[in-house]
């Protein structure tokens, strides 16, 4: 049997981490190990994982400097298992989540990034009620404008990293499992082997946010040969509950928050430039004229900060 690893990074969020851990404890196959990347706050955090550290195998990191993108590459350098499972620290597994991942590994021997299914939950009091109704998905279009080609690598997907850098994802059919490059952290695995050697935190070494780092790990695997999955079928797909709740640390609507989530954005085109993706500069530029249709403040100093500093 594969074994597994799953990585959480957390920051101030003791009240839900308690759940997510829990539902880990829950497991009809448990982990192999569970890596808690944690950058300390003050908020009992740590007393927490002890305590759950008699129930599940638990490696606790302590991140001492770095934003999202450092803290995941360190959650992946420290992980031994076979497979690499990503959830959020608000994120509560159904029982047969590992053993669902460990089947669909199984299955799809090309498979080297698969995504699960996320849905809502809210916390009444200490107890979580569940709904079937999606938290996170791509938001799927019917047409493709046309600086969102896909790089050669995502052809034939239905969600990819486009030549001029930015995600799209076109509308899927009714399929169980459709390749898929548009991969959430909150609920995702990946073969420890292929992402290892993936440099996230110089990639995004000026991020506050690590906005679309899951797509760089996806990228990762397609240029190893690999392809990435989105499940869709329940009775398949590894469920979460994400906690819905307003303690969000990086989903706010502040002016800098818009700001970095809209550099990570413009700023890709770059990153993929870097690994010598089959990026268009023209799509570059048709693409953030677009972008900067929307809420220009944030993205027009976004784009003169990449400007300056590409």
């Amino acid at each position: 049997m594969l074994s597994v690893s799953i990585v959480i990074t957390s920051f101030q969020r003791a009240w839900a981490l308690q759940y997510s851990l829990q539902s880990l404890v829950n497991q009809t196959i448990c982990p192999d190990e569970v890596v808690i990347v944690l950058k300390p706050s003050g908020d009992g955090s740590e007393e927490l994982i002890r305590a759950f550290s008699k129930e599940l195998p638990i490696k606790l990191i302590i991140q001492k400097e770095g934003f999202v993108a450092e803290a995941e590459e360190i959650g992946i350098k420290n992980s031994s298992g076979d497979i690499i499972i990503f959830m959020d620290d608000d994120a509560i597994a159904e029982k047969e989540f590992v053993a669902k991942y460990i089947e669909l590994f199984e299955r799809f021997n090309d498979a080297g990034g698969i995504g699960g299914i996320i849905f809502k939950a809210h916390l009444k009091g200490n107890t979580i009620e569940r709904y079937n109704e999606y938290m996170m998905r791509p938001r799927f279009q019917n047409y493709i404008p046309l600086y969102c080609s896909p790089l050669s690598t995502f052809k034939e997907y239905y969600g990819w990293v486009s030549k001029s850098g930015f995600l799209f994802a076109i509308k899927v059919p009714r399929m169980k499992v459709v390749r898929h490059g548009v991969l959430l952290g909150v609920n995702m695995g990946f073969l420890g082997r292929l992402i290892k050697d993936c440099p996230l935190g110089k990639l995004f070494e000026k991020s506050r946010k690590g906005y679309s780092w899951e797509s760089m790990l996806a990228y990762w695997v397609r240029i190893k040969g690999f392809h990435t999955y989105a499940i869709l079928n329940e009775e398949l797909a590894p469920i979460v509950w994400h906690l819905v709740h307003t303690r969000r640390l990086t989903h706010t609507q502040s002016l800098w928050d818009r700001f970095w989530f809209s550099y990570d954005a413009l700023k890709n085109y770059h990153r993929y430039k870097r690994l010598k993706a089959d990026v268009s500069l023209r799509d570059y530029i048709l693409g953030s004229l677009a972008f900067l249709r929307r809420d220009f403040p944030a993205r027009a100093l976004a784009f003169l900060y990449v400007m300056i500093d590409p």
